[in-house]
């Protein structure tokens, strides 16, 4: 007597199905990844790739990226994205390292020791108050811009955009008896004098010598082409021109409206290994300078670029002793 044959059972299982919404989100988190690693990778953007407006205003926009690394970190840690949180970790590194200098300040001046210069300063001291202002074509607020130089004790002021209306203007508000000399480009010409340097136009980068302490120092007023299409170029060569001055021997003091930031790569090459920003020295936070404007297209708009920069030569004996950013 044969026994019956046995059966066997097979059973499978099946890994349940994602949910219409954790797929959304998991699209929407990658998406959002993958636009901050696409504007990161402007930074590196080579000069013949920065002509127009899309990438240098992409790469402008880079500290904010931060914020959104962020966010996605914490809900992709939340919902276990081992991956995604992985490359999120990935770029916050990257953007810590990028803008380090602009949290550990380096070596600068004491505060003691910039308290316990008087208010009545003179060439003679080791501390110098400068001041770099764009005027929007001449249009700033001459009685602002004279009080302000007033209360800060401002010894050197650079101006861009300036217009001869507004000279007018500043030396009727009394600027002339607080800055008594001046220095002013005009389309590529350039002028010697010592306290004041007010350029007409951003092509013109007016130059003087002036004497800190034992030390002679050249200050410059610039305001590089912006970046935005049909400058052919301009913005590059504007800046490469700026970067020239690193060939000289001169301890310099570069001031004005850049017109770039420090995550554009032109800006990094121009400044090269003899110039450094005296805000990623500063170790202060960024300080934005642009938009200016409190409402822009009809929003109101924060200051969420730093344009506008203090540069200095690295091995001057030159630091940073305090920057702020005056509205």
């Amino acid at each position: 007597m044969n026994p019956a044959p046995a059966h066997s059972k097979t059973t499978s299982t099946q890994r349940p199905r994602r949910s219409p919404v954790r797929i959304a989100i998991s699209t929407l988190l990658w998406a959002v990844t993958a636009c901050v690693v696409v504007i990161m990778a402007a930074r590196f953007a080579p000069s013949a790739l920065s002509n127009g407006r899309l990438i240098p205003e992409a790469a402008a926009f880079i500290p904010w990226l931060a914020l959104l690394s962020v966010l996605v970190l914490i809900i992709a840690a939340l919902t276990r994205r081992k991956v995604l949180s992985a490359v999120t970790v990935l770029c916050l590194v990257c953007q810590i390292v990028w803008h380090v200098g602009f949290f550990l300040p380096a070596p600068r001046i004491a505060e003691e020791a910039v308290e316990a210069v008087p208010e009545q300063t003179t060439p003679r001291d080791t501390v110098m108050r400068v001041m770099t202002l764009n005027t929007k074509n001449g249009n700033a607020d001459a009685e602002q811009i004279v009080s302000i130089v007033r209360d800060q004790h401002v010894e050197v002021l650079a101006m861009q955009e300036v217009s001869g209306s507004l000279i007018e203007r500043l030396s009727a508000a009394g600027l002339d008896e607080l800055l008594p000399s001046r220095v002013i480009g005009l389309a590529g010409a350039g002028d010697n004098g010592s306290e004041s340097i007010l350029p007409l136009t951003g092509s013109a980068v007016p130059a003087c010598t002036i004497t800190a302490g034992s030390h002679e120092v050249r200050l410059v007023s610039a305001h590089p082409t912006s970046p935005k299409t049909g400058t052919l170029g301009f913005w590059n060569e504007s800046l490469t021109n700026l970067g020239t001055l690193r060939r000289y021997s001169d301890e310099y003091l570069i001031m004005g409206d850049f017109n770039s930031t420090w995550d554009h790569s032109r800006y990094r090459k121009m400044l090269g290994d003899t110039l450094v920003d005296a805000s990623e020295q500063a170790g202060e936070g960024f300080h934005m300078t642009y938009p200016s404007e409190p409402h822009y297209a009809m929003v109101p708009v924060p200051p969420m670029i730093e344009i506008d920069h203090i540069v200095y030569s690295k091995n001057s004996g030159m630091s940073v002793g305090d920057l702020e950013t005056v509205n």
